[in-house]
């Protein structure tokens, strides 16, 4: 998954992010999530990965 969150608050980032890893767990809605990577002003970064 690629987020673009260019036009997302900074603040708000970190959050966002616990959020999203929270549901990778094997019982979770994200449990096949095998890659999470964000891009926020122009820098890619991988956040999660398997």
């Amino acid at each position: 998954m690629v987020l673009n969150l260019d036009d997302y608050p900074s603040e708000k980032i970190d959050e966002l992010l616990e959020t999203i890893l929270r549901q990778t767990n094997p019982q979770a809605n994200l449990k096949h999530l095998d890659e999470l990577t964000m891009i926020k002003d122009g820098k890619i970064t991988k956040v999660f990965g398997r």
